[in-house]
């Protein structure tokens, strides 16, 4: 049976298509258009779509490795990419034939939009509404940051729920939809191309088939599909990161040199004992996400519990492994042109996406002392 990934294909996209953009789409904070286009033509947004609707019915190791790799070469077109794949686990179970049929196609864009102005990171509880109105559904919402803002085709959508007394909601809104607006075009320290802005929704009327799974049940939806997989690929782009890093620190290590010493950089005690710490900490995390996707895919009793990890010890490991980069490079990891200070850059993005650093260790703790993660 043919495999779902060609590592070849992707490897052509990078080397073609990625990699030469990479620094302009950070330095000028550009959508990777592209990058997207050159994925999604050779099949790999379609890559979590099912084989029934053309997709190339991948697996999350699959998409790891994606991610991962993309990372290396840009951290903006890596996350467009993650969140992506976040919001197909969710069309695919839930959504319209013929939109899970353009994702296979590599025609449709989506992204999810969580986390709102009122309650920040805490994705979990959102504030917006969903009021019906005969056969449609009425959106209002002020959502924080959405990847893709104004670029993707679709977002996956929270709200309170519609007529349910508890709990969340999730819809599928066409980002044409009159009504929605992008706040502002971004412009942060990292990831700067990846278009994360607020979206505001100002009465958007949707048709109530749009709903993506059960009224109130959203919550269940988002933390047995989208967060799965977000939390993975959030990691495997850390790692991407890291791989990217540790690669130009020990290229700079070897061949940067000390003329009074007659010597490289490496040739220092110091400089070997910071690139050991990096690769032991990158390794580790490695490790850790690995076994991660192996109970996911299995089905293992611990699989919430190294999910929740993942992101969190990746994200922490890729903040100790840059700056340990920028600290191998010097004055040198300042300038653009060996590109350590924008991974650097976009490494602190990990830990400040909901769920935060912060918020996992408290799941994480509570998991541990078998207690519910929401309180």
């Amino acid at each position: 049976m043919k495999a779902a990934l060609d590592l070849d294909v992707l490897e052509d996209i990078i080397t073609a298509v990625v990699d030469p953009s990479a620094a302009d789409v950070d330095r000028d904070a550009t959508f990777p258009h592209a990058a997207l286009d050159a994925l999604g033509a050779r099949g790999l947004l379609g890559l979590l779509s099912s084989a029934d609707v053309g997709g190339r019915g991948g697996t999350l190791l699959d998409a790891a490795t994606v991610v991962r790799r993309l990372a290396a070469s840009c951290g903006s077109t890596a996350m467009v990419v993650c969140m992506h794949y976040s919001a197909t686990t969710v069309i695919e179970a839930h959504g319209p034939l013929e939109v899970r049929r353009a994702i296979a196609r590599g025609e449709h864009l989506s992204t999810l939009a969580f986390s709102e102005s009122g309650s920040r990171s805490h994705f979990w509880a959102p504030l917006s509404t969903a009021r019906p109105e005969g056969d449609d559904i009425v959106l209002d919402a002020a959502k924080s940051w959405v990847t893709s803002a104004g670029e993707a085709d679709s977002y996956v959508w929270t709200s309170r729920p519609a007529a349910a007394e508890h709990g969340a909601s999730l819809w599928l809104v066409p980002a044409s939809a009159p009504g929605l607006k992008v706040a502002a075009p971004f412009d942060g320290l990292g990831l700067r191309g990846n278009a994360s802005s607020p979206v505001l929704a100002d009465g958007v009327r949707i048709p109530a088939a749009r709903r993506l799974g059960e009224d109130g049940a959203g919550l269940d939806v988002a933390l047995s599909l989208a967060l799965p997989t977000f939390q993975i690929l959030n990691a495997a782009c850390s790692l991407g990161l890291m791989d990217a890093g540790i690669a130009a620190a020990v290229a700079h290590a070897t061949g940067a040199r000390l003329e009074h010493l007659d010597q490289v950089l490496a040739d220092q005690p110091v400089t070997r004992q910071h690139l050991a710490r990096m690769r032991n900490a990158a390794d580790a995390a490695g490790a850790l996400v690995d076994d991660a996707v192996a109970a996911l895919s299995s089905g293992r009793a611990d699989a919430p519990l190294r999910m929740l990890q993942s992101k969190a010890v990746a994200g922490a490991a890729a903040l100790e492994v840059l700056d340990l980069a920028m600290r191998v490079g010097g004055g040198a990891a300042f300038r653009r042109d060996l590109a350590i200070e924008r991974r650097f850059r976009d490494a602190r993005a990990s830990a400040v996406m909901a769920p935060t650093i912060d918020a996992l260790q408290e799941f994480i703790g509570r998991a541990l002392c078998g207690m519910p993660l929401f309180g």
